[in-house]
C-alpha cells in the first residue's frame, strides 16, 4: 500500500481510474487519504467521474465505521458497489 501512495504522491494527474479507485480504496489514514485527494485535483475534470470519488470515500467511511481493524474488503466492495444506480467506467 505504502509504495501505491508513493506512486501517486510523484504522478503529475491520474489518466486512469482504476488504479486511483484500487489504491484509493486501500487509504486507511488521513495523510494517504489526503495524498489521493491531491491527486484528483492534479486530474482534469474530463478524466475525473465523480462516481469514482464517490465510491472511494463510501469506502473509507465503512473502513472508519467498522469495529475491527481488517474488515471485509470484499464485503465492503460489493456493499459500496451495489449501492451504484450507475456503474462507473474504470478506462
Amino acid at each position: 500500500m505504502s509504495e501505491g501512495i508513493e506512486i501517486i504522491e510523484n504522478m503529475d494527474q491520474c489518466d486512469n481510474l482504476l488504479p486511483l479507485f484500487l489504491i484509493g480504496s486501500e487509504a486507511r489514514n488521513d495523510s494517504d487519504r489526503l495524498a489521493v485527494l491531491d491527486l484528483v485535483a492534479r486530474t482534469p475534470k474530463s478524466v475525473l467521474c465523480d462516481g469514482t470519488m464517490g465510491m472511494i470515500q463510501c469506502l473509507w467511511t465503512q473502513h472508519d465505521l467498522a469495529e475491527d481493524s481488517s474488515p471485509d474488503y470484499l464485503r465492503m466492495l460489493i456493499a459500496v458497489i451495489s449501492q451504484c444506480t450507475i456503474m462507473t467506467v474504470f478506462l
